[in-house]
């Protein structure tokens, strides 16, 4: 059974006619600029605080250097160390492009193609004028701090006996697999989660060789295995109570990094 939401049914979607289809534009509001994170409330973070049992800390970072060719033949990462003789002292210069290594893809980046808006029906010439929307707004109400379920693809096919899966291939989750993989982990999800989904992207992709990452990344379409584009993934998300999906994940035919729910 779903948990209990103070969303509204999935059902009501869209809440703006004008936007997207599933979008819950103005349901915090009509100059809202967090989205799902409005959720992550002090009861909320408390109670996400006291699932703590081992106190082992992971890192999700990636290598700031990878993909060394960034899909569409965005620039590289590039880094300069600069010592400042005669004293003892080094600067670090780097330039980078934010849709490589690990990233929040944040309401600025991608918006609803058909009306050329972004969240909450913001313009092009709105986010170039202003901060709205930007990811400071998250850094200023607290950051992201909540629980997170952990569904690991590549392992649930060798539990289940099943062939290995490719990430990098254009091949999708369905809803009723991501059902049955949460099923295997024996939790209930609750409003205020965060979904971290392991494809094995990165462990495939560090298997490449330097020719095969420059063709990967010189591609017209980035195209990687992740959740199914359709509407009975967006519902099982909806209803399961996520504020944000951490993953390789597709959303609406794109691969998203990491994500902030925007409907």
């Amino acid at each position: 059974m779903p948990p209990t939401t103070t969303r509204p049914p999935f059902s009501s979607l869209p809440l703006d006619k004008n936007g997207p289809p599933g979008n819950a534009w103005g349901l915090y509001g009509p100059n809202d600029e967090l989205g799902a994170l409005n959720l992550l409330t002090p009861a909320i973070v408390k109670q996400a605080a006291q699932e703590i049992q081992l106190g082992e800390r992971v890192s999700l970072d990636w290598y700031l250097n990878l993909p060394t060719y960034p899909s569409f033949n965005r620039p590289g990462f590039k880094w300069r160390l600069h010592n400042k003789a005669p004293r003892t002292v080094n600067d670090d210069f780097i330039d980078i492009n934010t849709q490589s290594s690990s990233q929040w893809d944040g309401f600025r980046h991608y918006g609803y193609q058909k009306a050329k808006q972004f969240y909450g029906g913001r313009s092009q010439a709105e986010i170039e004028k202003s901060e709205v929307i930007g990811i400071d707004r998250w850094v200023q109400a607290g950051g992201i701090t909540t629980r997170a379920v952990i569904l690991d693809y590549p392992r649930y096919l060798e539990k289940k006996g099943k062939e290995s899966v490719y990430a990098l291939q254009p091949k999708s989750i369905s809803a009723a697999v991501l059902k049955d993989m949460l099923k295997e982990t024996g939790v209930e999800t609750r409003e205020g989660d965060m979904l971290l989904l392991r494809t094995g992207f990165t462990r495939d992709y560090e298997a490449l060789g330097d020719e095969e990452r420059k063709a990967q990344g010189a591609k017209p379409i980035a195209e990687f295995l992740g959740v199914e584009s359709s509407r009975d993934v967006l519902q099982w998300i909806w209803e399961s109570g996520f504020v944000a999906v951490a993953g390789y994940v597709t959303f609406t035919n794109r691969p998203l990094l990491l994500g902030v729910m925007d409907w």
